[in-house]
């Protein structure tokens, strides 16, 4: 089921993307929307391609309006200019974020817990999740 604002029911408040863009396929919010300050930071998964899951970032003033801002961090066709967060896995299922306001490295003040595919990978055998906490500097 999309995800749909309250006052507006069925009203989607963030589209996949186009064929061929990082969230091209699908989107999925198993991730985490977050203030800081005036602004609403969004995580959540996006997939260009049935096999590939990946971590995209949104921002909104309303949390009705969302832009997908070209972070530069991550090449996907060739190119930078797309809203991937710098992470090296492709088959990320949820993320969790955390903020971390009072770290000193302004780059560290968010924290990703992350569950990957049982299906995956070295994990397909074995049938397992794993649990993944990282930091992102790009959208601190």
């Amino acid at each position: 089921m999309p995800a749909t604002n309250p006052t507006q029911p069925h009203r989607r408040v963030l589209e996949k993307g186009k064929p061929g863009s990082p969230d091209g396929r699908n989107i999925k919010f198993y991730g985490t929307v977050l203030r800081v300050g005036e602004e609403l930071r969004m995580w959540h998964i996006g997939s260009p391609t049935r096999s590939d899951l990946r971590v995209c970032y949104a921002t909104s003033t309303n949390g009705l309006d969302w832009i997908k801002p070209a972070l530069g961090l991550v090449e996907f066709d060739g190119n930078r200019q797309n809203n991937f967060v710098q992470f090296d896995r492709k088959d990320i299922t949820a993320i969790l974020i955390l903020p971390e306001p009072e770290d000193s490295d302004p780059n560290r003040r968010f924290k990703m817990i992350s569950e990957v595919s049982p299906n995956s990978g070295s994990n397909r055998e074995a049938g397992m999740t794993i649990m993944v906490i990282t930091t992102h500097g790009s959208t601190g």
